[in-house]
C-alpha cells in the first residue's frame, strides 16, 4: 500500500476474513527459522490461499467484461509450496482460460528468481524496499526471525551491503 502511494498506482483493499482460510490457526505458532531449516511443510502454508487470491482478482478483473492480465509475485523462495509450483500455475492458467473464454491471463514473472534476484532486477531503491512487507508475524515492524524475514533480511544486506 505504501509503496502504491508513493508511485501513484491505484490500490483496493479487499478485506478476506482469516477465518475462511483458517489462517488464525496456520500463523499461531509461526516458526522462527530459516526455510531451509524448516523440516516439511512450513507452518504458515495456508492450502489453497492463492487459488482464492487470484479468483478474487479474477473477479475483480473481470467487472469491465474485457481482457485482463494478473500477475502474481510468487518467486522461487516460495515454491515449497504447492499452490506456487509451476504445476499449479499452469493448471490455474488454463482453467482461468475455460472459466473466463479467455479474458484473463495469469502471469508470475518472478516464479524462478530468488528474492535477492528480484532486488537486483527490480531497481529499487533502499527507500522503496523499506516500504515493503513480508512479515508472517503481520506486526507493525518486520519480526526478522520467520522465515520470510531471514529471506528478506538476506537479501536485502547482499544487494545493499546492510
Amino acid at each position: 500500500r505504501t509503496y502504491c502511494r508513493y508511485k501513484g498506482i491505484p490500490w483496493m483493499d479487499v478485506s478476506i476474513p482469516y477465518r475462511v482460510m483458517n489462517a488464525d490457526e496456520h500463523f499461531k505458532d509461526v516458526e522462527h527459522k530459516a526455510y531451509k531449516d524448516i523440516d516439511g511443510m512450513p507452518s504458515t502454508w495456508i492450502p489453497n490461499r492463492n487459488n482464492l487470491f487470484v479468483n478474487i482478482l479474477t473477479c475483480i478483473a473481470l467487472r469491465k467484461k474485457e481482457h485482463a492480465d494478473i500477475y502474481i509475485g510468487t518467486h522461487k523462495g516460495d515454491n515449497m509450496y504447492p499452490d506456487t509450483t509451476v504445476e499449479w500455475l499452469n493448471s490455474l492458467r488454463m482453467n482461468l482460460m475455460i472459466a473466463t473464454r479467455c479474458l484473463i491471463q495469469l502471469y508470475a514473472p518472478f516464479w524462478d528468481d530468488t528474492k535477492e534476484e528480484l532486488l537486483r532486477r527490480g531497481g529499487l531503491t533502499r527507500e522503496e524496499v523499506n516500504m515493503t512487507y513480508s512479515c508472517y508475524e503481520g506486526g507493525e515492524e518486520h519480526c526478522h526471525e520467520c522465515a520470510t524475514c531471514r529471506e528478506r533480511d538476506e537479501a536485502i544486506k547482499n544487494v545493499f551491503g546492510e
